[in-house]
């Protein structure tokens, strides 16, 4: 099966099967070929397809540099 009849029949499967309301059918990638694997919905119920989700920590304000200012190289690397 190739990964585009697997996501077709996944899609149909979600769609029509008699277990939907408790099942989602997923492409699953094994080996060289491509399958449909059945899972239990997650609780809540339909939140629709899964999404990738990027969560952006913000970084924290670095502390003053605590060596004496005449430590530091002059020039590119002094900063």
């Amino acid at each position: 099966m190739t990964r585009e009849q697997a996501e077709r029949e996944s899609e149909r499967l979600t769609l029509e099967h008699p277990d939907r309301a408790t099942n989602i059918w997923l492409a699953q990638h094994a080996g060289d070929e491509w399958r449909v694997v059945k899972l239990p919905r997650p609780a809540g119920g339909n939140r629709g397809p899964f999404k990738s989700e990027e969560r952006v920590q913000e970084k924290p304000d670095e502390p003053p540099d605590p060596r004496p200012t005449g430590g530091r190289m002059p020039g590119p690397y002094g900063g």
